[in-house]
């Protein structure tokens, strides 16, 4: 069941059967999974130009998305925030390209996984041809494991990624 009472706030309350790949002694593989989940997002983007020679028109852009959820094969919630800003640098016929920055949180509630990050991060996206919904993003991440809880981390609370992302943002009617 989906709720939107108004634009970019969702509520999902799903349910369903997962799966755990992993044998874990005591547990069943399978069982029933429920999810209540709230999001929000918001963004400032910039109109997307078809100039007939290329321009680097500097153009702001923002977003922001926030998520909570309580996952029932977890018997915990997890939390999502992400924070991104940057500038829209380059456009040429139905190309473009931006540059960013960007924040994320993921804490559980809990604190017993490993996704208790903060991370910093700078991005690139070129749109190859933008009518095609089509995004790459290249983003290079530093990242800090900031609560481990009952789990511990091996080796360094820091770490650095390297994530490319190809992004297909159409409709599918059927």
């Amino acid at each position: 069941m989906r709720l939107q009472p108004f634009a970019g706030l969702i509520a999902d309350l799903q349910g369903g059967l997962a799966y755990n790949f992993l044998n874990v002694p005591g547990k069943s593989r399978t069982r029933g999974d429920v999810r209540a989940i709230a999001s929000y997002g918001y963004g400032l983007f910039p109109e997307l130009g078809s100039p007939d020679r290329l321009t680097l028109p500097i153009k702001p852009f923002a977003n922001a998305f926030l998520s909570a959820g309580y996952y029932s094969r977890y018997e915990n919630s997890i939390n999502y925030a992400l924070l991104r800003a940057g500038l829209r640098v380059a456009e040429w016929k139905y190309i473009a390209l931006d540059i960013y920055v960007r924040g994320n949180m993921v804490v559980d509630a809990k604190r017993d996984f490993y996704n208790n990050v903060a991370e910093g991060s700078f991005g690139i996206r070129p749109m190859p041809y933008f009518p095609w919904g089509l995004n790459i993003l290249g983003e290079f991440h530093r990242g800090l494991y900031w609560d481990s809880g009952s789990v511990g981390i091996p080796g360094n609370r820091y770490y650095n990624t390297f994530r490319l992302f190809l992004v297909i943002d159409q409709a599918l009617c059927f």
